[in-house]
């Protein structure tokens, strides 16, 4: 997927299970990470974490990462974030969000994306709420809810999947189904460090 002479470095905060103060104690590591990914040689920087970022809101979290980006010298965003700009990119103006996530966690995707401009007309999930019931859940789960949901949503004009799991198979699929962009935050990722960051 990589295109030559491109590579990636990770660093997992640990933010796993839903576990109490799992998130707060990422957000504290977050900063020795990005001095770590710096360090080894990392160009852009991309924070994953949809749920995490739905959380801390469009505003604040772009205030955040673009001091950030200042203090520590390279661009850094959220996955959720670029996957937006990727799905405006592509000319989708009426998205809708297939997730692994529940009703809670979707309304807050709907409410970052609309601070930031985009419009996500509705937000379907699969009700996971921890690391074991994602674990749960396959590739073709979020294929069969994607075309229930198109059916019901007939006006969407763009896919975003919001979901952990390698589906680029999924979203090959459906855009071959249904014609329209789809967007996975893994890809997404990718395009923006390659590509879309250079834009900013």
């Amino acid at each position: 997927m990589l295109p030559e002479g491109a590579g990636v470095i990770v660093a997992t905060l640990s933010n796993r299970n839903g576990a109490p103060g799992a998130e707060e104690r990422a957000f504290a590591a977050l900063e020795n990470a990005i001095d770590a990914l710096v360090y080894e040689g990392a160009q852009s920087i991309i924070v994953f974490g949809i749920p995490s970022a739905a959380r801390t809101g469009f505003a604040e979290e772009r205030k955040a990462y673009e001091a950030l980006s200042a203090a520590k010298g390279v661009p850094i965003v959220s996955s959720l974030w670029v996957s937006l700009r990727k799905l405006q990119d592509a000319g989708a103006q009426r998205t809708l969000a297939i997730t692994q996530y529940n009703d809670g966690v979707n309304a807050r995707i709907i409410t970052y994306a609309a601070d930031a401009g985009i419009n996500i007309i509705a937000a379907v999930g699969l009700g996971a709420s921890n690391a074991d019931q994602v674990n749960a859940i396959t590739p073709a789960d979020y294929g069969t809810l994607a075309v229930k949901a198109l059916a019901e949503h007939p006006g969407a004009d763009g896919i975003f999947l919001a979901a952990r799991g390698r589906l680029l198979d999924v979203a090959l699929a459906l855009e071959a189904r249904t014609g329209l962009p789809v967007v996975h935050h893994q890809h997404a990722a990718l395009w923006w460090a390659i590509d879309g960051a250079a834009r900013i």
